[in-house]
């Protein structure tokens, strides 16, 4: 045998003793020493079981709103309200919480969650037909994200109890922020509706504008065919650069950014 096949051999063997010194040491460790939530062989934080369940929950909450908003989307297209500006807005609003739970869904099954099978239902109840209307339907909206808002707060908190960096880090910088802007918008929005003269003027001159604005920033530049199919649309195109100067470019920002996958 070489001295290099020497050095290899007593090499193996010191490192095989070390590895199993190790091993017996951990395996005779009692069960209540053991950190379960940060053990890892590549020093990545595993995914705590409180984290998972809270983010199953906040994936399902993105879904039932998006079906909420469907719904008040059906009611703004209906002749009693015809707000077609409102009815593109909600359309907007369940697309962004869709994407969301679809964006958050990915995060979570890169971390090794499992995704608890539920029946999807809408997220608030709906107000009776004679009690509709577009003011009803944003405190509804606000109502839904600040709900959203609550429950990321709740798992912003959990991460951080359990040390999981990984979810602190997504909450914090990719849902918290943005949906604080949420709430902004849509508080903006119930505010200028009450101060407007009536829905009509506010549907065409604000919200119209404000969804085009919304629909240009994430490269569209067109709406669904119902909104395309108004004979104001031309009113509305000319308005959209008067009307959004008056928002917060961030906030208008991490609208449009939310929409796209």
């Amino acid at each position: 045998m070489t001295n290099v096949e020497c050095v290899s051999s007593v090499l193996f063997s010191c490192i095989y003793t070390l590895l199993k010194f190790q091993s017996d040491i951990r395996l005779h460790q009692p069960a209540s020493d053991l950190d379960w939530n940060t053990m890892s062989s590549s020093g990545v934080t595993l995914y705590p079981a409180e984290c998972e369940n809270l983010i199953n929950k906040l994936v399902q909450s993105f879904w039932a709103t998006e079906q909420t908003y469907m719904e008040m989307y059906a009611v703004c297209t209906q002749d009693s309200t015809s707000a077609l500006g409102f009815a593109e807005f909600f359309h907007l609003c369940a697309l962004r919480n869709g994407t969301l739970g679809m964006k958050l869904l990915n995060y979570h099954t890169s971390r090794g969650g499992q995704m608890i099978g539920v029946e999807i239902r809408r997220s608030i109840g709906m107000p009776e037909k004679k009690d509709m209307s577009a003011e009803k339907l944003m405190l509804m909206a606000f109502d839904m994200e600040k709900m959203l808002l609550e429950l990321m707060n709740e798992i912003h908190l959990m991460a951080r109890s359990k040390n999981d960096m990984s979810t602190d880090q997504y909450i914090d910088s990719k849902l918290m922020k943005p949906q604080t802007q949420m709430l902004t918008i849509i508080q903006n929005h119930i505010r200028g509706l009450n101060e407007s003269e009536n829905l009509w003027t506010y549907d065409v001159l604000t919200m119209k504008p404000f969804v085009s604005k919304i629909y240009q920033m994430i490269g569209l530049g067109e709406m669904t065919p119902i909104f395309r199919s108004c004979s104001l649309q031309g009113n509305v195109c000319a308005a959209t650069n008067s009307v959004v100067s008056n928002w917060n470019k961030e906030s208008l920002e991490a609208f449009a950014s939310s929409l796209l996958c």
